[in-house]
């Protein structure tokens, strides 16, 4: 039972405290993270590279844990939409849902939702050694002032290893602003669909 671990409506941001992940605990040179309220409920999908031994009966296109996939990373907002990401192995570490009930002394309400993160996998050139990191997404749901469900995303990723600092002053502002677009565009993405619209 504990509070958000981002305050909400927090724009994107590298100055808070490095936040535990939940394979690398407490500690980390730096963390980037943003969180907002989305006036939709929804679910996204990615492409799925391998999927860990699984029951017949749930041998179906989603994710697991153990899954392994890619994700395309656009550092450049500039960057034409039709330019190709750079492809970054990952692993999907943690998948679960989130009961909480609320604080007994009212500090926070009771938060239902659920919990994926997503660590890097080591390659020859980022061992776990020098750079590991992991991000973590949470999807509260919540009532809106309509009486639906709305969703409260909170997003963070931290990094760990002796190139944190490194990554950090190459990329630390580019990947600050990348959470905040990649934000607005689900909120974007969410809410329209949400409304009956084209996306």
């Amino acid at each position: 039972m504990a509070p958000p671990p981002i305050p909400r409506s927090t724009t994107a941001t590298l100055s808070l405290p490095p936040i535990p992940t939940p394979s690398y605990g407490l500690g980390g040179f730096f963390t980037a993270a943003c969180s907002t309220r989305i006036a939709a409920s929804f679910v996204r999908s990615v492409g799925i590279d391998s999927q860990p031994p699984c029951t017949p009966e749930a041998d179906l296109p989603r994710l697991n844990l153990g899954t392994l996939l890619t994700l395309h990373v656009f550092m450049d907002a500039s960057a034409p939409p039709t330019a190709a990401g750079r492809p970054t192995p990952e692993e999907l570490s943690v998948l679960e849902p989130i009961d909480e009930p609320a604080a007994a002394d009212g500090a926070y309400p009771a938060r239902k939702g659920w919990r994926i993160a997503w660590r890097a996998r080591p390659t020859p050139l980022t061992p776990v050694w020098a750079l590991r990191c992991e991000r973590v997404t949470e999807l509260i749901e919540v009532v809106g002032p309509d009486g639906g469900v709305e969703t409260e995303y909170f997003n963070w990723e931290t990094f760990h290893g002796v190139l944190a600092p490194v990554v950090k002053l190459a990329v630390g502002e580019k990947m600050r602003d990348g959470f905040g677009r990649s934000m607005e565009e689900l909120k974007r993405w969410a809410e329209e669909k949400a409304k009956g619209g084209r996306v």
